[in-house]
């Protein structure tokens, strides 16, 4: 199988991938380039999606910013409240979630 076809075809798993009600799949662009599909809960704050972040893809501890892309515009949620879910900051299956490295 060619990575032409297994691409293909990992992206029709993905499409057909049901989210459960209280859970939220994004797409999140790590700081290599690469791209993931991550399930959160829709109460989740966003202390625990850099953990997430932080424990499976920066071992090393760069500093980052993360960013909601909405449309053609690009949201730093860097500074968002404390206390605020996902769901309060706008971000549903589908969203996409941009790890920016900092200077």
């Amino acid at each position: 199988m060619s990575a032409a076809d297994w691409e293909y075809n990992e992206g029709i798993l993905r499409s057909q991938y049901t989210v459960s009600p209280n859970k939220i799949r994004v797409n999140v662009h790590l700081l290599d380039g690469k791209s993931e599909f991550l399930e959160f809960n829709k109460t989740d704050q966003l202390t625990q999606v850099y953990n997430k972040l932080d424990g499976r893809y920066n071992p090393g501890g760069e500093l980052y910013a993360l960013k909601l892309q909405v449309k053609d515009q690009e949201i730093d949620l860097t500074d968002q409240e404390d206390g605020k879910t996902l769901e309060d900051l706008l971000i549903t299956t589908g969203s996409i979630l941009i790890m920016t490295k900092m200077d």
